[in-house]
Parts: structure tokens; sequence; C-alpha cells
């Protein structure tokens, strides 16, 4: 069982001195472009290609540029979204593909679960078919992914000549046979309460050690995609690579100018007085960003001083120290998982709730809040697999202790709403519905095709619309 107050294991005081418009594609066809040589120019669009009898394993969601014509190449970014939601990361990254020139494809196959065999078979049918009907700049090819989606662009990089980059948004790499030797660059990117955390830090210290071009990206945030704010350094990221490798010609103005917005950023956070890590994180990130491409030695030079500084590297121990003790702790509660009434989970996490709002210290907050997003993957994962098991009475259990957990997590209704439906009580079913909707339930494709809510399908879309 856990210690009474886990958290204050962790605790280890230190005294620190574009938008457009866009129309979607009713129809489910398999033409995405003009024909070569055409010079049709494009509004911005979204639209589907779905599957059909002739060619079943490729399936996604693309996005074309406003400006897209055929009298020249154009980037492309593969988006994978972890449970191949493929027109998520295609619509919440539009706007960034109309600023900067970029088509997005967004796979609807690759999900966790699937075998790599039959992923990379997808993804070979899918690039196929890009490239046979869209005009793709081949120097200019990456892969974006999150979560076991950032694990599959991984793949594709490493499996796949020709890609120029990799953003991998809250996962790391999957397990390599072999030293990797591919030469394209990474970014990842993570939220500091993700439970991926960790993995993050550590897996962004052997790419450097091993001296590839990489950087990791940390936000406040949990595990999810990254917002447009966040994801936008990411088009800057590949942007600026692009240039540096000689794929792209120099851009004196644009890379000057968002040298300067970054320098701004730096600026305020000075002002502002931001956590030594956050001001320490921001220096790396303009000294890896714009290396080569602009004169970054003041900048070099202020990142030295503060990596010298004997209170930063206290707070970068620190925040080690707390790493390693999260393993226990998480160990600690896993356990109590299966141990412990629902009842008793209720008032713990409202603890844990209580001292997340009341901790100041940011290295300590972040902990407690990896912590809890730990718990809600397990529980997830308990709900998901007593209910696959039809073992009502330990999913009610798990769904209870999920939404005491997480509760603004659309997930924990979600299945409550399973359960509901497997006892044939479809009145509650459909009001778990449509509380999941309300706390953010979007992927209707799913809901569409689970058979319990065939008879509610129709009230739970009306609702949302």
């Amino acid at each position: 069982m856990p210690n009474s107050n886990p958290f204050r294991l962790l605790v280890i005081p230190i005294a620190i001195g574009l938008a457009v418009g866009c129309g979607m594609n009713s129809g489910d066809s398999d033409t995405i472009g003009a024909s070569k040589g055409t010079t049709e120019k494009y509004i911005p669009v979204i639209g589907k290609v779905a599957e059909n009898k002739g060619n079943p394993n490729h399936p996604y969601y693309y996005y074309l540029p406003s400006n897209y014509d055929t009298n020249q190449v154009w980037p492309v970014v593969y988006c994978f979204d972890s449970h191949g939601r493929g027109h998520l990361p295609v619509t919440k990254y539009k706007d960034l593909a109309e600023r900067n020139g970029y088509i997005l494809i967004g796979s609807n196959k690759s999900k966790n679960g699937i075998g790599w065999e039959e992923t990379f078979s997808h993804i070979k049918i899918m690039t196929e078919q890009v490239d046979s009907q869209l005009i793709i700049n081949q120097k200019r090819v990456y892969a974006l992914g999150f979560s076991g989606g950032a694990r599959v662009a991984v793949s594709m990089a490493v499996h796949k000549k020709g890609i120029a980059g990799v953003i991998g948004c809250a996962a790391g790499f999957p397990r390599l046979e072999k030293k990797l030797k591919k030469n394209f660059s990474y970014l990842g990117i993570v939220g500091s309460y993700d439970f991926n955390y960790s993995e993050m830090l550590q897996l962004n210290r052997i790419l450097t050690k091993d001296n590839i071009n990489n950087h990791l990206l940390i936000f406040d945030g949990k595990h999810e995609w990254p917002n447009l704010d966040i994801m936008k350094d990411g088009f800057s990221w590949i942007e600026l690579n692009s240039i540096r490798s000689g794929r792209e010609t120099y851009h004196d103005s644009l890379i000057k100018y968002s040298y300067h917005q970054e320098i701004l950023k730096t600026d305020k956070m000075l002002t502002d007085q931001e956590h030594p890590l956050k001001l320490y994180r921001q220096y790396l990130k303009v000294v890896n960003f714009y290396s080569g491409l602009i004169n970054t030695v003041k900048v070099e030079q202020q990142l030295e001083i503060l990596d010298s500084n004997p209170m930063m590297e206290q707070i970068l121990e620190k925040q080690e120290d707390i790493l390693k003790q999260e393993i226990e702790i998480k160990k600690e509660y896993t356990n109590a998982l299966t141990e412990q009434s629902a009842t008793w989970w209720e008032t713990e996490a409202l603890r844990m709730k209580e001292l997340i709002a009341s901790e100041e210290d940011y290295i300590n907050h972040c902990s407690y809040l990896r912590v809890m997003s730990h718990l809600s993957l397990i529980s997830y994962l308990q709900c998901d697999a007593a209910l696959k098991q039809n073992d009502l009475e330990t999913a009610l259990r798990y769904i209870d202790i999920f939404s005491f957990i997480d509760s603004s997590n659309p997930d924990h209704a979600y299945f409550r709403a399973l359960l509901l439906a497997k006892k044939q009580n479809m009145n509650e079913a459909l009001n778990s519905l449509n509380k999941a909707i309300e706390l953010g339930f979007d992927d209707m494709d799913k809901l569409k095709s689970e058979p319990l809510f065939s008879t509610l399908i129709d009230q739970v879309i009306f609702r949302t619309l």
C-alpha cells in the first residue's frame, strides 16, 4: 500500500534565488489531385480516401494547401495517430500546413495493436498512392506521430528511404535491432506532465550522444497532441533543417525574423522570472534550432553561463532524483489499484489533487501530475481489459476509480456507457455517451463502429451536431 502521503517522498527542497477556411470533401473518393501536368489550382481542402474492395489497406485523410498546383513539388507530412484517427492531426494542423505550404496525410489504418508487418504494408500502399496522384518533393518527406503513432513515424523513417525528418510526440523510438544509422532529423515533443516524459528525456540524451541531429521540445501539458503554438515550432524545426541541409533555399529574412521572435520570447522569460529549468530549455532550443543558420554565439554563451551555475546543477540533479523516486511511487500506486477499494481511491484522488493545487515548486508540481497521468493510463487499460473480458463487476470498479483519478477525461464516461449497454440499460448508456461528448470525446468513427451503440447512434450524433 502506498505511504500515507506518497508524494512527500518526491519533495527535495532547493532554494532557487493562419487561419483559413476549408471545405469537407463529402465523397469517399480515391482521387485526391488533378492529373500530373495540369495547371489546376486548389482551394484549401480536407478530404478522405476510404477503404474499398479493390484496395482495402489505404484509408487516410489529406489536406492540400490553397496554392497547390502541379507546376512545383510539395513537401508532405505523413501523420500517425495512436488510435488511427487520421482526421485529427490533419484538421488540427491544417492552418500550419497552409501557412508553410505542406501537404498533410493522416493515416486511418495505423493504430496501436496492429503488427509492424501490417503497418509497413499500409504505409507502402499509402505512400505509393500519394506519389502517383500528387506532386511530392521527394527530398522533403516527413513523418509526424503521437504516442504509439510516434513510434510508427520513426519506423517509417528507419525502413523507408528518403524521410528527411520525424516529429515524435509523447513517445520515443520503437525497439531497434541495430544502432540507428539513418540520416534524418528528429524533434521530440513531450508534455512535462506526460507519463512518457522520462522516456523522452533519455532518448534525447542517447541521440545527442550519438551525434544525431535532434532536439527535445518540452511544454507544460499532458499526454496529448500538442496545440498549435507548440506544433508551430515543429514546422519551424523541419523548415530550418531543410535550409540547413540544402534541401531548401536560404531565406535570410525569414530566419532573422523567426530568430528575433525567439530572442524576444527569451527576454520575456527573463523579465517574468520564469523557472530556471524553463529558461535553460529555451536557450537550448534557440541554439539547436538556429545553429549554423545565424550567429548564435551570444545565446550559446548565456547557455554556458547557466549550465555552469551551481544552482542550475542542483535543479537538474533534483529533477533526476525525483524521476527516480517516481518509479517507486508509481509501483506502489499500481499495486493499490488492485488492492484498494473505489471508495479509498475517491478519497486518495481528492487528496492528491489538493496536494497538486497547493504545490508551488515547479519540478515537484510536474512530478505529481506525471504520477496522476500514469494512474490515468493504468486505469484506462484496466477498464478496457475488464470490458473485453466481459468482467462487468471489475470493469465498474475500475471505471469508478478512473473517474476519480481523471474526472475530465471523456474515456471513463465512454467506458461506463459500454458497461451500461452490456447490461441493456440503454437510457443510462445514452446519458453516459453524452457525458463523454461533453467532456470532449470526438472519435465518431469509434462510436459508429461499436455494435452496442447501434440503437443510440442517431441520438448521440444529433446531440453532438
